[in-house]
């Protein structure tokens, strides 16, 4: 595995030349030719509720270390969603680290598209490799709250249910994806 075999390498040149020539490299510099330059982790990704903060953490140095007012690597596209309900900004926290905060949790029913810009290249110049496009939605409406609760013992046989939800569901979703069922009842 290259990870393992670049640590030895590290490891050996140690050992050889000792930890002061180790630290004259200029960052960046002991990577291999081979290091993925591209995005090695993004999160979130799929459906998640509740998203605050979306990170991407790349596999070799893109900003110089103390410069973290570069320009975002994404473009960010929340579709349809009002401006105001999907406001943030990106943010370098190391010269891998790089994040997106919106200024809420994000409500039900966003999908957002981060896309790498196409002028965005690592420390070394070299362009990204891998994945360009990375998404994830923030589910339809979900139960947050409901009278009678979960469990309740005693349920009139004309009750009624009242039902909280995270976000506005149309009439069509709850018609396609509502119903109540009773458990021994023939």
């Amino acid at each position: 595995m290259p990870k393992v075999i670049f640590r030895k390498a590290i490891f050996s040149t140690v050992v050889r030349l000792g930890l002061p020539a180790l630290l004259m490299l200029p960052l960046g510099a002991a990577l291999p030719a081979w290091a993925n330059s591209g995005v090695a982790v993004f999160s979130p990704t799929g459906t998640v509720k509740a998203v605050r903060q979306v990170r991407a953490q790349f596999g070799t140095p893109m900003v110089p270390f103390g410069d973290m007012a570069l320009a975002d690597p994404f473009t960010v596209d929340c579709g349809v969603a009002q401006s105001t309900v999907v406001a943030g900004k990106g943010r370098w926290a190391d010269e891998r680290n790089w994040s997106y905060d919106f200024e809420r949790d994000l409500p039900a029913g966003v999908a957002c598209t981060f896309t790498l810009r196409t002028d965005v290249k690592d420390l070394a110049g070299q362009a990204l490799t891998g994945d360009s496009s990375y998404r994830f939605d923030t589910g339809g409406p979900a139960i947050v709250e409901a009278t009678p609760y979960d469990g309740q013992p005693y349920i009139d046989e004309n009750q009624i249910f009242v039902l909280g939800l995270d976000a506005v569901a149309s009439e069509a979703s709850i018609t396609a994806n509502a119903y109540c069922s009773a458990e021994g009842i023939n």
